[in-house]
């Protein structure tokens, strides 16, 4: 029998059996797809990679205000692409290495709580006295009218090998803006639809003015308290329809989906009576034990802030309470 079983390989798991294990803990890892979660492979690292090499170029197009004229004959989409993915594997791989020098032995295989003391990993049954829960997140179209046709994820722009001459994105959070700016930096003509008064809503307002002022300053075109309501693609292009205290109607070639919502309806929560927030997110208490006593449960699978900061700081109190650590 295994003292913890983590329930996903991504930021807040991976460092949840790692401190389980130096408290002395035997510990598993499940992992249904590469470990490192979406920040390593779809998130916070690939962006990064995007994000320096608009860096670059936005400070070549401002090099003339310091004497320096300089020009861009190309750019080259798909060595981005391959930086991008390097980087990711080489973390990744740090990843595994870190796991396996702290004694966690990691299954490969979709996890299924049968009941507090028992996972079902593809088959295999793995005994455990408790459980930490760190399934993280996925992308989550919004139910919307056409849609679909002109729907472009956050993963698709971070493979992208040609960039979308226009694009609607809906929403103003942190990876919103971030999705902006690079888009915009690569040519891209950007439209935000934001649905509160200013963008970065959880922000501090001094903040949320200078992020807005710096994107309009660069193009970027912001509207504020509005909402998709349809998407209408012709043989002429795609309209959006915004709906808010006015109405208005944007042309763009694609439509951003950066929705995300918690991994938690094919862990069976329900039949083992876990209770869940309206978010889908998993409820826990101070100790972030869930409504199950011996299930824990961190990061982005408990909704709210996700982030990967977030759940690496909830895996380290979540592992240290399921050990007892807390309570000596």
């Amino acid at each position: 029998m295994y003292d913890v079983a983590v329930i996903g390989g991504g930021s807040g798991g991976y460092a949840a059996a790692i401190r389980a294990a130096q408290l002395g803990a035997n510990v598993v890892l499940a992992e249904c797809a590469e470990t490192g979660g979406t920040c390593v492979n779809r998130g916070c690292i690939p962006s990064k990679v995007w994000l320096r090499a608009a860096d670059l170029l936005q400070r070549l197009k401002t090099g003339e205000e310091f004497g320096i004229n300089a020009s861009v004959e190309e750019i080259d989409f798909n060595a981005i692409v391959e930086r991008k993915s390097g980087v990711s594997a080489e973390i990744r791989m740090g990843m595994e290495a870190l796991l396996q020098n702290n004694v966690v032995e990691v299954v490969n295989g979709r996890a299924v709580i049968k009941n507090p003391q028992e996972v079902d990993v593809d088959g295999r049954i793995i005994e455990t006295k408790k459980i930490i829960i760190a399934s993280g997140s996925s992308l989550s179209a919004p139910e919307i009218p056409g849609l679909k046709k002109a729907a472009m994820t956050t993963d698709d722009v971070l493979e992208m090998t040609a960039m979308p001459e226009s694009i609607l994105v809906c929403g103003s959070g942190y990876i919103e803006v971030e999705m902006a700016f690079l888009l915009n930096t690569f040519g891209c003509k950007v439209v935000m639809a934001a649905e509160s008064a200013r963008i970065l809503p959880k922000e501090d307002s001094d903040t949320s003015q200078r992020v807005a002022q710096a994107l309009r300053e660069q193009g970027v075109e912001i509207i504020p308290r509005v909402s998709l309501a349809s998407v209408k693609t012709t043989q002429t292009g795609t309209t959006c329809k915004l709906v808010g205290p006015k109405e208005h109607s944007v042309k763009a070639e694609k439509v951003l989906v950066s929705k995300r919502e918690p991994n938690t309806s094919e862990l069976g929560l329900e039949k083992l009576g876990v209770t869940l927030n309206e978010d889908k997110g998993i409820r826990v208490n101070d100790s972030l034990e869930t409504s199950v006593e011996g299930i824990f449960a961190i990061g982005d699978a408990t909704g709210g802030w996700m982030l990967s900061h977030a759940a690496s700081s909830m895996s380290v109190f979540a592992a240290e309470n399921a050990m007892g650590a807390n309570n000596r």
